[in-house]
């Protein structure tokens, strides 16, 4: 790993991995020791550029295939000890009844069934450290997140500290790899229209992913912040949307562009419908004015608004009905995580199925893939609740970015079912803890807004001059009390 850091960034790209490893390790030791377990989480988030390449340099190896391999590392260390802490120390807590504890429950049955498929198809130590990495450290990140952020104000931390880890990971990927901010259409690497099957000009990062993946989370950083602009009308927030717009750009990926158009869903809502108007227009003024230059780059690249274009998401499509009707057979262990079928698209293109569900089947099994799919739709309808809560926006002003989250949700489930986004055998790729974030957030807006709302009633109905004492909240059951 000294080597390929040497090799791209040099000794500053290695200086800039090391001093940023230490400052976070640090920085999260003092904040566990110091019980400030919120904070210690968002670090561990900022942190994950620099822990993903402390895991690929040292790692404890899980399982490996020639050119790549599963490495348990410091970021899921920095998770499974912060949910021991909070464990020993009676911090957790549970979702609430009704729908979120439904939630919780397939996470459950996803997390054990996954977990036992891998130790159908895999050798004891390799199934078990698989599992950890795929699995059980986004269980543990679930329940930390529910038990951590309570209010609107860690609502937008948590936010706040997804951005900064996307701005480290844009550091990172310019100082550690080498790579240039911005990729005109001149550079040797920018590819063209005809290459096909090829990675070449795409832009992609350590933490988030090859380029492929890496746009999809883009989007969804970029709608994120829009919200957080729609909630608070910091002007900052344009100007990291921006960046990440650029930064989209530069990893030449269309579908990370075409599900951008997903943010249409916001006119639907009657409190977003006019901020997104006021926004869209300019930018279609914008649009207007650089067309040439939009044109130019759009033909260079094959883009095309046409989703049937092989370039774009026919071939997901074809790799699907060919798995379905050709590769595909029940199974209910599957074949083991980074065991995928490979497809032959032609003679001459191999392929595993781009698809992170299909992924989960052909891997895991039907279990865990119908868990899942279950947990999926769960979280959007509880998404789609977080919503009509929207009513309570004066009691918790958090609740005006369920809709946005709803959107974000909806942008990753179109993404992962039409590229190559994987949940399991990606892993150390820090990203798919974006999902589990977001599957978490609907939870937390219900709880928060109840909250909240309580403590405004309570500051309405005292006596003007009174001393208003905290009141003691109603929680979710401690770990591990069950309902």
């Amino acid at each position: 790993m000294l080597e390929k850091a040497l090799l791209y960034g040099g000794w500053p790209g290695f200086v800039l991995l090391l001093v940023g490893n230490c400052v976070a390790a640090g920085a999260w030791l003092f904040y566990v020791v110091t019980k400030r377990y919120r904070r210690a989480l968002y670090v561990t988030f900022m942190a994950f550029p620099f822990t993903f390449y402390a895991g690929r340099a040292a790692g404890l190896l899980a399982f490996g295939i020639p050119d790549f391999d599963q490495r348990v590392g410091l970021s899921t260390f920095m998770i499974i000890a912060l949910f021991g802490v909070m464990l020993l120390a009676g911090k957790l807590r549970r979702a609430q009844k009704g729908l979120p504890r439904w939630i919780e429950y397939c996470t459950w049955l996803y997390v054990v069934t996954l977990t036992i498929g891998q130790f159908v198809t895999h050798d004891a130590w390799a199934a078990a450290f698989l599992s950890i990495g795929a699995a059980w450290q986004y269980l543990c990140l679930l329940y930390l997140l529910v038990s951590l952020v309570r209010r609107s104000s860690d609502i937008a931390n948590l936010l706040n500290s997804l951005f900064v880890f996307s701005l480290f990971n844009i550091l990172v990927r310019v100082v550690a790899k080498g790579e240039s901010l911005i990729v005109s259409l001149s550079s040797p690497t920018a590819g063209s229209s005809g290459t096909f099957g090829a990675e070449a000009g795409r832009v992609g990062s350590g933490a988030l992913g090859p380029g492929v993946s890496y746009a999809g989370y883009l989007a969804i950083f970029i709608t994120l912040a829009l919200g957080m602009y729609f909630n608070s009308r910091h002007k900052i927030y344009l100007v990291y949307i921006a960046m990440m717009f650029v930064e989209l750009l530069n990893t030449f990926t269309r579908g990370g562009i075409f599900v951008l158009g997903v943010l249409v869903v916001l006119v639907s809502f009657r409190m977003t419908r006019k901020m997104l108007l006021r926004i869209a227009i300019p930018a279609f003024a914008v649009i207007a004015i650089a067309w040439p230059a939009i044109y130019r780059y759009a033909t260079f690249r094959g883009f095309s608004v046409n989703v049937m274009n092989v370039q774009n998401f026919y071939l997901r499509l074809r790799l699907t009905q060919l798995y379905l009707q050709d590769y595909y057979h029940f199974s209910w262990w599957g074949n083991g995580i980074l065991n995928q079928t490979v497809v032959e698209v032609t003679p001459w293109l191999l392929v595993p199925v781009h698809n992170a569900y299909l992924d989960i089947l052909d891997t895991c099994g039907v279990l865990p893939f119908a868990a899942f799919i279950l947990l999926s739709i769960l979280a959007v309808v509880m998404a789609i609740r977080a919503v009509s809560l929207s009513r309570y926006a004066r009691f918790s002003p958090s609740i005006r970015l369920a809709p946005f989250v709803l959107v974000a949700m909806l942008q990753w489930i179109i993404f992962a079912n039409t590229t190559s986004t994987s949940v399991l055998a990606y892993y150390p790729y820090e990203a798919t803890a974006i999902w589990w974030i977001l599957v978490s957030l609907p939870l937390i807006f219900a709880r928060v807004v109840s909250l909240e709302r309580r403590q405004h009633i309570v500051r309405l109905q005292a006596p003007r001059g009174a001393l208003i004492l905290p009141r003691r909240r109603r929680v979710a059951a401690p770990w591990p009390t069950h309902a």
